[in-house]
């Protein structure tokens, strides 16, 4: 016969094995869900990858002079190397895009989700200009804002004008 002592005994490890495979199967299932479903956005994490790019293309520019940026876009996510100089927002065409930094000669990576997304920002070294840049319309203070498709191929070379240092983006010739 069993003394009561003994099935007190028995109650409490049976509680705790009920109480640990519980924890194992929350534990599971959260591990589960944080696999299906991760926090991992991958729009986001492509721009960071395309800004991480760009700094070092620019950074070979600031050396040599000039440089060619080409990024490889796979998919059908439309990204845009967004020049804003020290404006919030620019339009072009039908899309507006805003910038979470409004700083001195800022460039962002922008994509589009409900709205423009551009949260991948460099300030860049100097202004930048988009075509041509007449003398007389680069100074400093002149600012003029653009935008580039990550699916082109651009040409960017160090340029100056006196004293003022600028950056010039150019279309690559196919």
């Amino acid at each position: 016969m069993r003394s009561k002592r003994g099935d007190a005994k028995m109650m409490n490890s049976e509680i705790v094995q009920i109480v640990l495979a519980v924890a194992i199967v929350f534990l599971v299932v959260v591990l589960l869900y944080n696999l299906i479903y991760p926090d991992y956005d991958k729009r986001s994490e492509t721009a960071e990858n395309y800004l991480d790019s760009f700094k070092k293309q620019m950074s070979l520019v600031d050396l040599s002079g000039s440089g060619e940026l080409s990024f490889l876009v796979v998919g059908d996510d439309e990204y845009y190397l967004v020049y804003f100089g020290d404006k919030a927002s620019v339009k072009n065409g039908d899309n507006t895009f805003v910038s979470g930094e409004v700083e001195k000669n800022t460039m962002c990576v922008c994509y589009f989700e409900d709205k423009s997304i551009c949260e991948e920002c460099v300030n860049l070294n100097y202004p930048a200009y988009f075509g041509l840049a007449p003398a007389n319309k680069v100074r400093e203070g002149d600012v003029r804002t653009f935008v580039l498709n990550l699916r082109e191929d651009w040409k960017v070379f160090r340029k100056s004008i006196g004293d003022v240092n600028y950056y010039l983006f150019k279309v690559t010739d196919e």
